[in-house]
């Protein structure tokens, strides 16, 4: 039986990062494709609130790199900025447009992802200074978290593989539901209508960079098939890694189309 032939298709893959990574090259200024410019990379950030009510927060540049290029933000947490996404992966992407992610790590397994982090509080998770080779506007309906649990803490809940992701999402009537598992994703879970959901905020700055957050509550990270579902810090196993992403399109396919103007009245008709 023949081998499948891996290589190639490694080498296509590491050929359409390349791609998407090009930030004034011959290629890109010829392209109308939405492209990261990597001469300025962004910057990600985290912040919670601790037991004592002090908000603690980290941030650090960040190359547009794989999650195996994660490097220490601060405390118990490795974080990368990277392009594309589940959204991608799932095929939901909108042609023309480029997705942003932001991950977190937990450094330690054995510890908390975020020290002493208060009963009933958020996280507020943000990458700023997203630039591209032409301007953009971010899709707010397109946010999702993407939470990859392990399996040790899945077993001894008495959950299987079945439940390694879960999906918080922006937007309820986001076509990605249909895509995932439906005891498994939360389709209104960062639409801001209630206090115990996530809101988004991304926004195109006068300077041409763009910022994407999102602020969600911490129970948020709890599994919506932990046997348990308690939401207080340490009383529920939180996932080993997660990812918030957008969508991001070129402002001109992302404006509304221009009405036509009426038509001018008659000499006639105006008298």
């Amino acid at each position: 039986m023949k081998r499948p032939r891996l290589l190639p298709r490694a080498i296509h893959r590491l050929a359409l990062w390349g791609i998407c990574l090009v930030p004034t090259s011959a290629f890109a200024q010829a392209s109308d494709a939405l492209l990261a410019d990597t001469a300025k990379p962004p910057t990600a950030e985290v912040s919670w609130t601790k037991r004592d009510g002090n908000v603690v927060t980290f941030k650090g540049e960040r190359l547009y790199k794989s999650p195996a290029g994660k490097s220490h933000l601060g405390a118990n947490v490795d974080c990368y900025v990277a392009l594309g996404g589940t959204r991608l992966d799932k095929g939901q992407g909108s042609p023309g447009g480029a997705i942003v992610r932001v991950g977190l790590y937990k450094r330690d397994l054995a510890k908390p992802f975020f020290d002493n982090i208060a009963p009933g509080s958020s996280v507020t998770l943000a990458v700023r200074g997203i630039r591209m080779n032409q301007p953009a506007t971010p899709n707010p309906k397109t946010a999702l978290m993407h939470l990859r649990y392990g399996m040790t803490d899945l077993k001894n809940c008495g959950l299987d593989a079945t439940a390694r992701n879960l999906f918080n999402l922006a937007d309820p009537n986001d076509p990605l539901v249909e895509f995932v598992q439906a005891d498994s994703v939360r389709p209104d879970g960062l639409d801001g209508n209630s206090p115990d959901h996530g809101t988004v905020n991304a926004v195109a700055l006068d300077d041409g960079s763009i910022t994407f957050s999102i602020t969600f509550p911490y129970a948020l990270l709890r599994h919506l098939r932990d046997p348990y579902q308690r939401s207080d810090p340490g009383t529920f196993f939180e996932p080993e890694h997660f990812h918030a992403e957008i969508e991001l399109m070129p402002r001109a396919a992302a404006a509304p189309p221009s009405q036509p103007a009426p038509p001018a009245s008659s000499a006639t008709g105006d008298r």
